[in-house]
């Protein structure tokens, strides 16, 4: 995060689609994940604007058998939070515009 963007309160950055290095290195140490039924459950602030966030990851549907599962799924997340961030596109109805790819790491069972 730049300095600038440390000093500014969430509601005032800027919507800006970027990604960085350090806000997956930020995601992987502050967010948690939660195994559902059909979904994993991420929570945590946004390495960007700091606004706590949820983001569902929806389980692979499966029509016949259970495919193999990778041990890690690399995963791109976005900021999905409602704060309304200057100039954000009209289409866009959540997020700062910060992006990151997290590795999830599955337990075998």
């Amino acid at each position: 995060m730049s300095e600038t963007e440390q000093d500014t309160p969430a509601e005032l950055l800027p919507y800006e689609e970027l990604t960085r290095p350090e806000f997956a290195e930020t995601a992987a140490a502050t967010f948690t994940a939660e195994q559902l039924s059909s979904a994993i459950l991420l929570q945590g602030p946004c390495p960007r604007c700091r606004t706590p966030i949820e983001v569902h990851l929806l389980e692979q549907v499966v029509g016949r058998g259970e495919p193999a599962q990778p041990a890690a799924e690399p995963k791109t997340i976005f900021c999905t939070c409602t704060d309304p961030h200057p100039n954000r596109p009209e289409s866009r109805r959540s997020g700062c515009g910060a992006y990151w790819t997290l590795v999830l790491n599955r337990a075998r069972g």
